[in-house]
């Protein structure tokens, strides 16, 4: 029985009133339902929509690389310039037509590749002219056609005059590591 007539009496009542808040509040503390786990840990909402975009972003990333990997050479611009004037060479023969001028251009290396543009001059009918074209555009050949400009050679006949600039494209070299300053050479 808590009584307060004496001082000790006091003190352990208090002791005693506290012990039964303390049992009182952990009856209450157990009663009260606890966040259940998945609750807690649940995934904010538009997670799956925004997961599903980063899936579909990583497979078009996936299939652009595949198809860059198609247009490169894989090999140095010298071995380059003289593939693409056989390539040139067995479609101008396929479709009739005279190769007049093939240059080479200067390269230019951009952003993790490298340019090495051409320009082609061919002679032949308009109809083998155009065929030329797509099949360079077409066909596996690798080679990329910016642009295509006839012109009449003869007023009276359907024989054209075609320039036709392309790019072959490679891969840039990976760049090489800094080698730290110091040994024997610095």
């Amino acid at each position: 029985m808590i009584s307060f007539k004496t001082r000790n009496d006091a003190a352990s009542g208090v002791l005693m009133i506290l012990g039964i808040v303390l049992v009182v509040g952990a009856a209450g503390w157990a009663l009260v339902k606890l966040p259940d786990k998945r609750t807690v840990v649940a995934p904010p909402p538009g997670l799956a929509k925004q997961q599903s975009e980063i899936d579909d972003a990583a497979r078009k990333q996936t299939s652009l690389q595949n198809e860059i990997n198609q247009m490169d050479w894989g090999e140095g611009p010298d071995e380059v310039v003289p593939e693409a004037l056989a390539v040139i060479n067995r479609l101008a023969v396929l479709h009739h037509l005279k190769v007049t001028a093939f240059r080479p251009q200067k390269s230019v290396s951009v952003v993790g590749m490298t340019e090495i543009p051409f320009a082609l001059t061919v002679e032949g009918t308009f109809l083998d002219t155009m065929g030329f074209v797509r099949d360079l555009e077409t066909t596996d050949t690798k080679l990329a056609v910016n642009l295509v400009q006839v012109n009449s050679a003869e007023s009276s006949t359907d024989h054209v005059s075609g320039t036709v600039n392309f790019v072959a494209y490679l891969k840039a070299a990976p760049a090489p590591a800094n080698s730290a300053k110091g040994g024997k050479n610095a």
